[in-house]
């Protein structure tokens, strides 16, 4: 089962600028992905996609068994719960590591601490760091 997996995906922004089109993407568990690409490229679109900080103007988009252009609104907070975002100006404790600092972030939420095993891929770019945690809620909704 992909991890990420996108159809055809197009993101278009209301003063007809075109962030993404036609993107076809999958992403499997223990895949290593590197996003990368100059300023105005589409990457922080990309990654706001996946955690449904934006929606998809056409294609299809799944994060686990999650297909992100069906989700219910109400479903959104859950998926989030799901997926880590680090951003490039993130505020990290600096006497821990980042596995440290998701660990420690993730017990404020109240995560089980099995629950950091289960990061299953790291989605980098210049501007996030996208840690997909997917738990076993999450993919069976």
């Amino acid at each position: 089962m992909a991890l990420i997996e996108m159809r055809d995906v197009t993101k278009k922004y209301r003063r007809a600028s075109t962030a993404l089109r036609g993107i076809n993407l999958m992403v499997n568990q223990g895949e290593f992905v590197y996003l990368v690409g100059p300023s105005g490229a589409g990457k922080s679109s990309f990654i706001k996609l996946l955690y449904r900080e934006e929606e998809v103007t056409s294609g299809q988009l799944k994060v686990g068994n999650v297909d992100l252009t069906k989700i219910k609104r109400r479903n959104i907070p859950k998926l989030r719960r799901s997926i880590g975002v680090v951003f490039q100006d993130f505020k990290l404790l600096p006497t821990k590591t980042v596995y440290e600092n998701v660990a420690f972030a993730m017990q404020v939420i109240g995560s089980r601490s099995s629950a950091l095993f289960q990061i299953s891929s790291l989605v980098v770019s210049s501007s996030v760091w996208l840690l997909p945690v997917l738990s076993s809620t999450i993919l069976s909704s």
